[in-house]
């Protein structure tokens, strides 16, 4: 995010703790003590929704391209609260809403959502807030730490903890932030866009020995194709997960056809022959204004025929032809091979992102 205006790093997290830096003024300021025995941890519910809203609003005010999203568009303290009321009450199990009082202070909030396997949930990206009053006095790492203890009751193995910015030096608060809290780095990632108003790549699919078909339901000859082409994957999360496996591919898919289409999101599953073999594999998720690439793989004895970028451009103007603005993908930063094809179709990064994974337990 390029802004002339942004503190350096070490008054970025002053801002971003809760500290005040400016040395301009000779006053002293009370420095706020707080006495753990008036402070308690809830699982929030609807009656908390006007509670849990001043919280956020109040954590993210130091955010400011979060706050300029919001204004661009239009969304209110009303459209946060609302929304909140309504993901309460659609709260499933392998979901946590957390909010921290001190006396009768709302002062911070965290949520736990549902993970792509069933063993696991995570701290969604810029979870915990705190009202900066109360930053830096331990409040965030007392959230994440009951957090933890009522996930591991409803039996879920794995925690993670997922971060996302158009700022890198927000992310390396965060990052700092839950490595102190017992998490571990498993994946740097990149979430990549490409604008289609200026998009003109011509399609290689005519007069090619590639042929696609493409469905909405997921097969098991599209979850073997995909599972096998991740075989060798360089991305750190296919590797952790294994979904090289059948089975923990064909979990992982469903799981993420299941989230998207509960966002009014169209899946479709293309499958790759080259020659009349199976070659590759393309998830997908469009709605009437974005695309989504959701997963992509090539099995390793076809790679090196432009299949993938074949796929990718087919797929691009088929979404632009009907309406879409963009297309987005994400990718882990050390899959070099891929992001050097990304940006020769037209992507760029907007997003960076990194995936953490609890690991201190006794």
């Amino acid at each position: 995010m390029k802004n002339n205006h942004v503190p350096q790093a070490n008054s970025r997290e002053d801002i971003f703790l809760g500290r005040n830096s400016s040395r301009k003024s000779n006053k002293r300021k009370r420095i706020l003590k707080v006495d753990p025995s008036q402070l308690r941890i809830i699982d929030a519910t609807s009656e908390q929704a006007e509670d849990w809203t001043k919280v956020f609003v109040k954590g993210i005010r130091n955010f400011r391209w979060i706050n300029k999203y919001l204004r661009e568009q239009n969304i209110t303290e009303l459209d946060i609260k609302l929304s909140f009321q309504q993901d309460i009450q659609q709260k499933l199990e392998n979901e946590l809403f957390l909010i921290a009082y001190y006396r009768t202070i709302p002062i911070g909030i965290i949520r736990f959502d549902k993970y792509f396997f069933s063993s696991g949930i995570k701290i969604l990206s810029h979870f915990p807030l705190v009202v900066p009053r109360f930053q830096g006095k331990g409040i965030g790492s007392k959230l994440v730490q009951v957090g933890i203890s009522k996930a591991r009751k409803k039996g879920f193995k794995n925690i993670w903890a997922e971060c996302w910015s158009k700022d890198q030096r927000e992310l390396a608060i965060y990052t700092s932030f839950y490595l102190k809290n017992g998490f571990r780095i498993k994946s740097k990632r990149f979430e990549m866009k490409c604008s289609l108003q200026k998009f003109n790549l011509s399609s290689a699919m005519t007069g090619s020995k590639l042929e696609t078909v493409t469905r909405n339901d997921l097969t098991k000859e599209f979850i073997e194709t995909l599972s096998h082409s991740y075989a060798q994957s360089t991305d750190q999360l296919h590797k952790i997960e294994q979904l090289s496996n059948f089975e923990n591919c064909k979990e992982f898919l469903e799981n993420t056809e299941s989230d998207f289409e509960k966002e009014g999101y169209e899946v479709k599953y293309t499958l790759a022959r080259f020659e009349g073999k199976p070659c590759g594999a393309l998830m997908t998720a469009d709605s009437s204004h974005r695309g989504f690439v959701l997963e992509i793989g090539i099995l390793p004895e076809f790679r090196r025929k432009k299949i993938a970028q074949t796929m990718l451009i087919d797929y691009i103007l088929k979404v632009k032809n009907h309406g879409c603005d963009e297309v987005i993908l994400a990718v882990d930063e050390l899959n070099e091979g891929a992001i050097s094809l990304y940006k020769k179709i037209g992507f760029r990064k907007t997003w960076y992102g990194i995936m953490l994974l609890y690991e201190n337990d006794d």
